[in-house]
């Protein structure tokens, strides 16, 4: 989207550590800016980052963590599409505020599914989030959600 790939690339933030290479650096579930990267915000435009694999890959489960350094700067929506075929579409979670109760359970990655495997859903299954259309929200593990999360065959 644009021609800057991060806001290191503005005029006004040359410098700033939020790059692309900070996309896929091990560090997650964090508010510093030296582990995350930041768009420039485009009305209208979006995001796109792809991910090329040099041998066919077998995904099970996507694990995003939305920009926390200021949560409402984060993504809303994200489209997945695996060799042009639109698998996913669906909303993302916002990142805990700094200090928040939510914060303090450690990882807030949101996981998205691709399998039906048991130990799978198991293991990810707090860290599913279900947006409804009345805009509303719960975590798939939360005790007011429905029992069952919707996967994808």
């Amino acid at each position: 989207a644009g021609s800057a790939e991060s806001v290191a690339d503005l005029p006004e933030s040359r410098g700033d550590p939020r790059v692309v290479s900070r996309l896929i650096d091990g560090e997650n579930s964090t508010w510093e800016a030296e582990h995350m990267w930041l768009a420039p915000y485009q009305v209208g435009e979006p995001t796109t980052v792809f991910l090329l694999f040099d041998k066919p890959v077998t995904l099970s489960v996507l694990k995003v963590w939305n920009y926390a350094r200021t949560p409402s700067r984060g993504a809303r929506e994200l489209q997945l599409s695996i060799d042009d075929v639109l698998v996913y579409k669906g909303h993302l979670r916002r990142a805990p505020e700094q200090g928040s109760a939510a914060a303090a359970a450690g990882d807030f990655g949101q996981s998205i599914l691709f399998t039906n495997d048991p130990a799978v859903v198991a293991r990810e299954r707090e860290h599913v989030y279900l947006h409804h259309r009345d805009g509303g929200s719960s975590d798939a593990h939360s005790p007011d959600s429905d029992d069952d999360l919707v996967l994808l065959d």
